[in-house]
């Protein structure tokens, strides 16, 4: 565990549990490519657009998406790109049920999932 915070406004906890290189963009507003990524796609598009799908990949095959897409939210180590928020589960995804009978179980409210 590296790290965490509270969001008080979305009464969320959330933590850091591996470093995931750095952010794509110059700045969390900016839609300016960093010049790592830049770099990166310069030398190896195919691989620059094959990490990309490979991210999103991860976590859709496992039944999660996400709704606000914005290019803050990744972030780029080695040839890896790393989504850095958390998405959110699939209503019919097998994950949804794992996670609905855990907090039915544990009398516990899982806050923004949608499921």
């Amino acid at each position: 565990l590296y790290g965490g915070w509270r969001d008080a406004r979305e009464d969320r906890v959330y933590y850091v549990v591996q470093r995931a290189g750095s952010p794509i963009v110059v700045d969390e507003v900016s839609t300016v490519p960093s010049a790592a990524w830049l770099a990166f796609c310069r030398a190896d598009p195919v691989g620059a657009a094959t990490a990309l799908v490979e991210c999103f990949r991860s976590f859709t095959s496992s039944g999660y998406f996400m709704e606000d897409l914005h290019v803050a939210q990744f972030t780029l180590a080695g040839n890896d790109i790393y989504a850095i928020d958390s998405p959110e589960t699939l209503p019919n995804a097998p994950v949804a049920a794992v996670l609905d009978w855990t907090a039915r179980k544990g009398g516990t409210s899982w806050g923004g999932l949608k499921y």
